[in-house]
């Protein structure tokens, strides 16, 4: 099973628009991921969630909950880290996961572009 669902994007029934979104994923996606490391490096759960929030949104339109439900996690470990900091070798091993599984889904979402 593919950790992403394009059915949503398809729907648009406009395979250009479609092959844009996933460019524009592509190129700002990465970025996100490299501003969730740096934030959360630096110890500001405020970024941390924020740029997790925001990246949970930009997977959603292309079907992958598996990794949004890890950043969702990340949200929650990120608020708890503030308040407390007893959630951050949590949150550090749940970023790894995301790592892990964003790069495999990039890769694949390559691929799926270059179709």
């Amino acid at each position: 099973m593919e950790p992403y669902d394009l059915s949503i994007l398809q729907q648009l029934d406009d395979n250009q628009q479609v092959l844009e979104i996933l460019d524009l994923f592509l190129v700002n996606a990465p970025l996100q991921v490299r501003d969730l490391l740096e934030a959360a490096a630096h110890k500001d759960w405020t970024k941390t969630y924020a740029v997790a929030h925001k990246l949970k949104g930009s997977l959603g339109v292309l079907g992958a909950f598996d990794l949004m439900a890890l950043l969702q996690q990340m949200e929650k470990q990120a608020e708890a880290a503030k308040t407390t900091g007893v959630e951050e070798d949590t949150l550090n091993g749940t970023l790894q996961k995301f790592i892990i599984a964003f790069s495999e889904l990039e890769t694949l979402l390559k691929k799926e572009r270059n179709k």
